[in-house]
């Protein structure tokens, strides 16, 4: 009995169609249209429509700035300078993180370091006391006595 593989197109479908993607994009990273995920709040704020059709020309270098296009664009820049804030404060919680981080490495690495000489220092005592009791054969044959 021959299976059908789990991708596989109906019979009359085209062949070199891709299968159907999720929507949303379904990839690693949201496309720029895409909600964000629902795990954290979303910080981007749309931009409305403008009421009124743009004008052609408009927001270009010397076209006359009509009434919807001069409102449009005092909404854009004032989610910009939301945007910046939003980056600047990311940016501080960021570098906080990094030094708390780098803190906690650096704890970790003298933790270590102070382990690493115990040990070391451990060492240097076993092998004093291996050559303390080292025993010749010759001597354990000479004493009688059982050879270590």
């Amino acid at each position: 009995m021959k299976r059908e593989a789990r991708w596989s197109k109906p019979p009359g479908g085209p062949r070199s169609a891709p299968p159907a993607s999720r929507p949303g994009g379904g990839g690693q990273w949201p496309a720029a249209g895409d909600p964000p995920p629902a795990s954290r709040p979303a910080e981007r704020v749309p931009v409305p429509a403008p009421q009124e059709p743009v004008p052609a020309g408009a927001g270009q270098a010397g076209a006359p700035a009509g009434p919807a296009g001069a409102g449009d664009w005092q909404v854009r820049i004032l989610l910009l300078e939301r945007r910046v804030v939003t980056l600047r404060r990311s940016r501080r919680v960021l570098l906080e993180l990094l030094a708390t981080q780098q803190a906690r490495y650096e704890a970790e690495v003298s933790r270590l370091r102070r382990r690493v000489d115990e040990l070391e220092r451990q060492r240097q005592r076993l092998l004093a006391f291996i050559r303390r009791r080292r025993v010749l054969p010759g001597k354990a044959a000479a004493s009688g006595g059982p050879p270590r």
